[in-house]
């Protein structure tokens, strides 16, 4: 279980590096800096709602046990 969280945080932190990519690399093109700021609003909900449901997984275990 636990290496499915590493797996998420590397996945955001390629998409974070991206989305930084993207809208340095903009210019006046607002289409790719808007892009870019969706990549980097989604990567992290994605990370929030990783982190989010592996501790309700970890409490309700906790409960059980």
């Amino acid at each position: 279980k636990n290496i499915l969280i590493s797996i998420t945080t590397a996945i955001v932190v390629v998409l974070i590096v991206y989305a930084g990519f993207l809208y340095v690399t903009a210019g006046t093109n607002e289409d790719n800096a808007k892009k870019a700021k969706t990549i980097f609003t989604y990567a992290m909900i994605g990370l929030i709602v990783a982190v989010l449901s592996y501790a309700i997984v970890n409490i309700a275990v906790g409960f059980i046990n």
